[in-house]
């Protein structure tokens, strides 16, 4: 086996924390997906392991809950497919969810161990596109996003960041987003 060599890095952290400064004026969280689809068991079509969706809302709802005492906006983007009859909902139209879906099986699931479902994810109107209860409060943002959302230029997203105008984005995600 090698060995693995550890450098302290912890006067480098301390020398980022000293000298990155987030302005709340220009600031704003987005919270991408941190939807019933993902983190409510009862409704999930893509789950994440429940010990995960506890400690990932727990967390948010810290996060979002000190940024609104510090009156920084939240904004939650979710990812929302129509329906298409024939095919599901139009996530399907994507050649990677396409072949994700026919490659599933009993021993190979999209979430390993629990029912998972990439035709009816997110799919507009179902449960699995509301945001999770803790994590909303009056007065946020909600911007149900058509649209990649790793690629917002032109979206709803870039508009409102514009008319906030904010030039720092913290992003909470409840699942990886694929590069553009």
């Amino acid at each position: 086996m090698a060995n693995v060599r550890i450098v302290d890095r912890s006067s480098l952290v301390a020398g980022l924390y000293k000298e990155l400064v987030l302005k709340k004026k220009e600031t704003a969280i987005v919270t991408v997906d941190m939807h019933r689809g993902h983190l409510d068991m009862d409704v999930a079509t893509m789950p994440a392991k429940p010990e995960d969706a506890a400690r990932v809302i727990r967390n948010a709802k810290a996060v979002l809950d000190f940024s609104r005492t510090l009156k920084i906006p939240v904004i939650h983007v979710v990812l929302v497919y129509r329906k298409i009859p024939g095919i599901g909902s139009e996530g399907m139209a994507s050649p990677f969810w396409k072949a994700m879906h026919a490659a599933q099986g009993e021993q190979d699931r999209l979430t390993p161990g629990r029912r998972s479902t990439v035709r009816e994810h997110n799919v507009e109107g179902s449960p699995g596109t509301q945001i999770i209860p803790e994590l909303y409060r009056q007065g946020d943002y909600v911007i149900d996003n058509k649209k990649r959302l790793d690629c917002f230029y032109g979206t709803d997203l870039r508009q409102l960041l514009d008319l906030l105008s904010v030039k720092t984005l913290v992003l909470m995600e409840s699942t990886p987003t694929p590069a553009c």
